[in-house]
């Protein structure tokens, strides 16, 4: 079952990380942005938390399915699913780019890449060989433990504070790892200047984003009504406090915004004119993520950076032609790439 809101919030999410990613990939003097542009376009980058939320969401409901249905060996037809759904497009880029690039790092690295644990290879495996493919690192090994987590924590009556206690232990290991940053650098390669970015792209900081969406999905698709009101005012109040003077990652407080969005519209279907647009290319959203790299590439390869003299629609236009040039290809993907992939998995399940 599909939920049209669903795929909505995955269109926000793709064109936020898209207009981020077409704002930092071109050298450009910030001056003639618009103050206010300038102030919140890096908020963009936080569309990725969205998807982990999202991603949560959609996990407990498919699985609770399978459970409702007593499908057997669903653990194992878990796992089919995700992998024939994520790896087939992502192989294909990887492979792709492995041969027409020069410089992929170490043959170490590389094999890592294969098995999306190049996230744990210093200093270099933050974002891996396929552009912005460090978020999947971390979806895989969120589905590798979610059969777990989802027995274990989703029926937690302690559910509503997991997120903040995830987050909690997070800045515990960073607060360690600042202190004992020489023996990460001689040991593990992490230095000063990329603890933070290994310290954002993995489970232990975002696990507490996954987190959210297993409460989402408590308290919309469950009966359990009181607690999750009071769940609302608990996230409600982080939220507020947080604004009001910050003491967590500004990731997790951009996640708690994207809860209440997301809580608060879930019922909408989203098929009006441009809504729908976005609910169009939030079907496509996975595909749109790894293949915008390449719009990006076609317009520095025309060059596109300035074309009207005007800085703000140089960009805007930049911006539109990335994201439908990734939604062209994307929608291409799906068909040629994709869906045998998913078909392929749905054969072994048979099996």
């Amino acid at each position: 079952m599909r939920f049209g809101s669903i795929d909505f919030f995955r269109g926000v999410a793709v064109i936020l990380v898209v207009f981020f990613h077409a704002y930092i990939a071109f050298n450009l003097n910030d001056p003639g942005y618009p103050v206010f542009f300038l102030k919140y376009v890096s908020l963009g980058q936080y569309g990725v938390q969205m998807f982990f939320i999202l991603s949560a969401f959609t996990l407990c409901h498919s699985f609770q399915r399978s459970i409702s249905i007593s499908e057997k060996n669903r653990i194992r037809n878990f796992y089919i699913r995700r992998f024939f759904r994520i790896y087939p497009l992502f192989l294909v880029l990887l492979v792709f780019l492995l041969i027409v690039r020069e410089n992929n790092g170490p043959p170490t690295y590389q094999f890592l890449n294969f098995l999306f644990v190049n996230n744990f290879y210093p200093p270099i495996g933050n974002m891996g060989i396929v552009p912005f493919s460090w978020t999947l690192h971390v979806e895989m090994l969120f589905y590798l433990l979610f059969p777990f987590l989802f027995s274990q924590l989703l029926p937690s009556k302690w559910l509503i504070f997991l997120p903040i206690a995830f987050y909690s232990f997070y800045i515990v290991c960073f607060n360690w790892a600042h202190q004992h940053i020489d023996f990460l650098t001689h040991n593990f390669g992490i230095t000063h200047e990329n603890i933070n970015a290994f310290g954002y792209r993995n489970l232990l900081s975002q696990i507490s984003v996954f987190m959210l969406g297993f409460i989402l999905y408590r308290g919309l698709l469950t009966k359990e009504k009181e607690p999750f009101s009071f769940a609302n005012l608990f996230i409600f109040a982080l939220l507020v406090t947080n604004l009001l003077h910050p003491i967590q990652h500004p990731f997790l407080v951009i996640s708690y915004f994207w809860y209440f969005l997301i809580y608060l519209l879930f019922e909408y279907d989203f098929k009006k004119s441009l809504l729908n647009s976005i609910r169009r290319i939030g079907v496509c959203s996975y595909n749109i993520y790894l293949l915008h790299f390449f719009g990006i590439k076609l317009v520095q390869y025309f060059h596109l950076d300035y074309l009207s003299g005007n800085q703000m629609l140089d960009f805007l236009i930049r911006f539109v032609i990335i994201l439908l040039f990734a939604w062209g290809i994307g929608e291409i993907s799906r068909i040629i790439i994709e869906k045998p992939g998913i078909a392929l998995g749905k054969k072994l399940i048979r099996l």
